[in-house]
Parts: structure tokens; sequence; C-alpha cells
């Protein structure tokens, strides 16, 4: 895209951060190896895992379904949330038994993941908080310590407490790659004016993408290398 004559904007993202800082953080190596590759699409990745099916074997229907369960698995959803998602607001008891399947073979599967989240939970029922696993960020849950807390209420803090080592942790990596990303802009030289903007400049962030406005003249083979490195890479080992 450009956004003028002489500029291009990029915007590269990360795939399916969530769903591999899960895979990362709960030591799940199989899904961890196989992901690595960027030919690998990772919802075939987990049917292929779950089913013993050839990653190309997974036909299109059951990727969708794999997709709505794991993208689930991350926010703790239910199988009536579940079937919700897949049927939509019609379906049937004979919906929610289809999908508390899928979501069993998920984590009889995935036996790391399903630890790490339920270790999750009674660590923020022991301690009221949850915190980010590199920097330790953390986000207060005093409320599950209510001895006449509702069920619903209950539910509703585990997910979020589920999800701060995971999104939390994975907004961490976004930024750990816009330092790496400013670093490399400067060891370039790309941060000096031209026509009153640096030749390189990180605009914004959403999400898990970053939006980058480039002037034209450097070839596009070196902006991709500037993002490779620092995004793939931001955090060793991860």
């Amino acid at each position: 895209m450009s956004d003028a004559d002489d500029r291009d904007f990029w915007g590269p993202d990360f795939s399916q951060i969530e769903l591999r800082m899960i895979a990362y953080l709960a030591g799940e190596k199989d899904l961890i190896e196989l992901a690595k590759d960027p030919d690998n699409d990772i919802h075939r990745i987990i049917g292929s895992l779950i089913s013993n099916k050839e990653m190309w074997a997974i036909i299109p229907e059951e990727r969708s379904t794999g997709k709505r369960r794991n993208f689930g698995v991350v926010y703790l959803i239910s199988a009536m949330g579940l079937a919700g998602q897949i049927m939509g607001p019609g379906y049937t008891a004979e919906d929610v038994k289809f999908c508390a399947k899928q979501l069993d073979e998920f984590y009889h599967k995935f036996k790391r993941i399903d630890r790490f989240i339920k270790n999750n939970a009674l660590l923020v029922q022991k301690r009221g908080y949850m915190e980010t696993a590199w920097y330790h960020r953390k986000r207060l849950f005093k409320e599950i310590f209510d001895p006449n807390l509702e069920p619903s209420k209950k539910s509703s803090i585990l997910r979020m407490a589920n999800n701060v080592p995971v999104q939390g942790t994975a907004a961490d990596y976004l930024k750990l790659a816009e330092v790496q990303m400013d670093k490399y802009i400067r060891l370039k030289g790309w941060n000096a004016l031209k026509d009153g903007y640096p030749r390189v400049r990180m605009m914004l962030s959403i999400h898990d993408e970053i939006i980058i406005s480039a002037d034209n003249s450097i070839p596009y083979e070196e902006i991709i290398e500037m993002i490779t490195l620092c995004m793939e890479t931001p955090v060793e080992g991860a």
C-alpha cells in the first residue's frame, strides 16, 4: 500500500500469536516444532496431530471447525459457547456433545496446554493475581477471594486470568519486536529525515500488527529483511 507517491505502507503481523504463545508457555514441543515452519498452517497442524491424519488430508470443514476450537481454547470456551460459534444460535444438544468431544480431543492430545490452563486456575485462586511470563506485569483478581462469588463470575475471572500470561506475554513479544525494529532503523540510518519524515518509521501497532511507513526508494527486499529479523526473533528461543 502507498500513502504517497514516494512512500509505502507495510502491515506485517504475527500469525496466530496467542495460539503459538500458549503452546510456547505450556511447552507443547511437537506443536512448537511444527509451527516453526512458515509453510505449515497451524490449524491443519493441530487437526493432523489430533486425528493422526496427514496435514494435506484435513478437509476445509475440519480446518474451519478446528480453527474455532483452537482459538476458543485460548479463551477457555465451553462446549455450548463453541456450539454457538460453529452452528449459530439454533444449536442442538447433539451439537453441544460434538463440541465437547472436540474440546476433549484437544486437551487429551495437548496435555501440557491442559495442565497449563488448570495450573493458571489454581494460581489465581491462591494468590489473587496473574502475571506475564517475562516482565511479570501483574493483573489483580482480588474478587476471586469473595466467598459469595457467583459461579458465572468465577468462570469469567478464570478466563481472564488465563489470558494474562497468554495475551499479555504476546503483547510483550510485539513490543520487543518494535524495540528491535527501532534499533534496526537507527542502525541503517533510516531515521534520517526526507521531506520532513524519517525514511522508515513505525507509525502504530494494532493488536498483533505493526504499521510501517517507508521511503519506496529503499529496496523492498531490505524492508522484508528488517521485518523478518525483528519480528521472528525478538526473544532468543521464542
